[in-house]
């Protein structure tokens, strides 16, 4: 009789297309309702059909502690990060994993979607809500 080891558990990358224009709707979610919570937004470029390029992202007050305020510049492109990291988070958080299947769905996703992605790309995590 030979003993048998379980193996080590398999992991698998995946690569998703994701258009620009859904980026774009992201940040536009995040910037015209889903964020106003916790940040502002200044200085945005935008395309003549009005779409966000990037915006500058300026938070309230910091709201973790022993940390400083947030300023900086975000395009719609870096949302992408914010969309990896997610997907990375929300391995084991049900909530987390519905928002990143909200936000690469056919709408795009909602102000809430919005929000988490912006702060996962500006965070790292969720620090609001």
């Amino acid at each position: 009789m030979t003993a048998t080891t379980a193996a080590a558990p398999a992991v698998v990358n995946l690569t998703i297309p994701i258009a620009v224009q859904r980026l774009r709707d992201l940040l536009c979610n995040a910037v015209e309702g889903g964020s106003t919570y916790w940040a502002r937004f200044e200085a945005a470029e935008r395309t003549p059909d009005l779409d966000y390029l990037r915006v500058r992202v300026i938070e309230h007050e910091a709201g973790r502690p022993g940390k400083r305020r947030v300023s900086c510049w975000i395009t719609a492109e870096q949302l992408a990060t914010g969309l990896q990291r997610l997907a990375i988070l929300g391995g084991g958080n049900d909530a987390l994993a519905q928002h990143f299947c909200d936000a690469i769905g056919g709408d795009g996703g909602d102000a809430g979607t919005a929000d988490v992605v912006l702060q996962m790309a500006v965070f790292g995590e969720l620090i609001y809500g």
